[in-house]
């Protein structure tokens, strides 16, 4: 009788998870695995609140997520870079060198049922792909409490965009739920500059969401959402919106997320801010 019941109960439990996952329509849907035996028991300082690698690194790369990969491979002797000077504990970079290559390979081999079996593959190779991100989150998600988040590490980029221009996607915003009950989304706060509407989109490029930006506080408050995200899962929420008539070329156009309410605390590091991007026109 007990196995019926616990295979019963595991059913629901998914089927909940991807019901609460699928309310908010969202390009990412990932699970995170309810349970992680296999966790390096360590808190990883100095990360992003909410962070999660989000793609490939590998041999030659310079990117910040190569600092916090270098970090997470550190806190297990196992998986260390080296003892001392560039690439060991404390020191880390975001440079992808051959110390990174190794370490790499070595956790993909302490974990090869999960990273290298489903590939057919017996030893590591280095390339931190899906499989490698997948496990590396698990471990980062472990020791994570309910958060937002944006989905892009570094500097804002600039990027010529025409005047007038309509939908743009200037923010991923990231929330992650690792407790063990649904997260209900009720409220997100932008504040913003040259942006005369703000969209929350969903699917097939069609807003989920969309309100107007109020001109004497430069604010739009995205309200009533009651979106969903289940236990045991994360999604990004593309944000954006259309120019203003008033932007003139060379104007700097800025989103910031300043409030995420929900039914539960979200840890967060407010406000959340999109790349800076400039009108078409503007001298570099």
């Amino acid at each position: 009788m007990t196995f019926p019941i616990l295979a019963i109960l595991l059913f629901a439990i998914s089927a909940f998870c991807g019901m609460g996952c699928q309310q908010v329509v969202s390009p990412t849907i990932t699970l995170i695995p309810a349970s992680t035996p296999e966790v390096i028991d360590s808190v990883f300082e100095g990360m992003p609140v909410c962070f999660t690698l989000e793609r490939d690194l590998y041999e030659g790369v310079r990117y910040p997520e190569v600092n916090f990969l270098q970090v997470i491979l550190n806190s297990d002797p196992d998986t260390r870079l080296t003892q001392e000077g560039a690439g060991s504990s404390g020191e880390e970079t975001d440079y992808f060198g051959s110390l990174t290559k190794a370490a790499v390979k070595r956790f993909q081999e302490k974990y090869a049922p999960e990273i290298l079996a489903p590939l057919g593959l017996k030893e590591g190779t280095g390339y931190v792909g899906p499989t490698t991100r997948a496990k590396l989150n698990q471990i980062l998600l472990s020791t994570a409490v309910p958060c937002v988040g944006s989905s892009v590490l570094g500097p804002g980029s600039y990027v010529d965009v025409p005047e007038g221009a309509k939908d743009l996607r200037l923010l991923q915003l990231k929330v992650i739920n690792t407790s063990s009950l649904p997260i209900t989304i009720n409220t997100i706060v932008v504040e913003t500059s040259h942006l005369e509407q703000v969209r929350l989109y969903g699917s097939k490029s069609s807003p989920s969401a969309s309100v107007s930006v109020d001109p004497s506080n430069h604010r739009a408050v995205l309200s009533s959402l009651n979106w969903v995200v289940g236990p045991g899962c994360y999604m990004t929420l593309p944000i954006g919106g259309d120019l203003s008539k008033e932007a003139v070329a060379g104007s700097p156009i800025h989103l910031d997320v300043t409030v995420v309410g929900a039914n539960i605390s979200l840890a967060g590091d407010f406000p959340i801010s999109a790349s800076r991007f400039w009108f078409a026109g503007h001298p570099r």
